[in-house]
């Protein structure tokens, strides 16, 4: 059996040779059914909007939905430039990314929710008890003499079900939430992209007013 690889990064890691305590108290989410919370995940966008769009409209860019928001006064930023062919080619990397993660995650949940219909997933099904079988001259036919052994070990699996699949849950629900932050995240970065090439296009003098000279 290899050895077992200890995490770089965890401060507390598993002692793979530590014991369970029989005895421990039951965690507080032994039996709950916490199905509720695993979200589907799927991908919003297969290609991101281009950034010759105008940036939609937010409550945080027109809070009043009545027109441009109120341009802020203060100290002017220095010049800045934004490559946007770079910026789309990281934004497409961490949608290829997003799209690969979101795939995996699908068939993991696929497997938790089909394992959750097979109640002997941790343990064997539940032994009948024994039988026997008279053949009349003194002797019998027996089966089924370690059924309370079976019964145990199925016992067993229904505890530790009991434990893991709340846990299994709240993984999934973990890693869902994750891959919502990172959409949002390449969201702002389109809407970033999208708001410097609408600043960039509206960056023009003003056509002088009317009857001006022109020299």
């Amino acid at each position: 059996m290899p050895d077992p690889q200890i995490p770089k990064h965890d401060p507390d890691p598993i002692d793979p040779d530590a014991q369970g305590d029989p005895n421990a108290p039951p965690g507080p989410d032994d039996g709950k059914d916490l199905n509720y919370l695993v979200p589907k995940v799927s991908m919003l966008w297969q290609n991101p909007p281009s950034f010759n769009l105008d940036p939609p409209q937010t409550p945080d860019t027109d809070p009043t939905g009545s027109g441009p928001p109120e341009i802020p006064t203060g100290d002017l930023t220095g010049r800045f430039w934004v490559n946007l062919r770079q910026l789309g080619d990281c934004e497409n990397t961490m949608l290829s990314a997003l799209r690969t993660g979101i795939a995996q995650y699908e068939s993991l949940r696929a497997l938790f929710e089909a394992s959750l219909q097979n109640p002997n997933m941790y343990g064997p099904a539940k032994s009948d008890p024994p039988w026997s079988i008279g053949l009349g001259d003194g002797q019998a036919i027996t089966g089924n003499d370690d059924w309370q052994e079976i019964d145990q070990l199925h016992d067993e699996g229904v505890k530790f079900a009991a434990e893991m699949n709340p846990a299994q849950e709240k993984a999934l629900k973990a890693l869902g939430d994750a891959f919502e932050l990172a959409g949002s995240f390449v969201t702002m970065l389109n809407h970033s992209g999208q708001s410097y090439a609408a600043t960039d296009r509206a960056a023009k003098f003003p056509d002088p007013p009317a009857g001006s000279p022109v020299t």
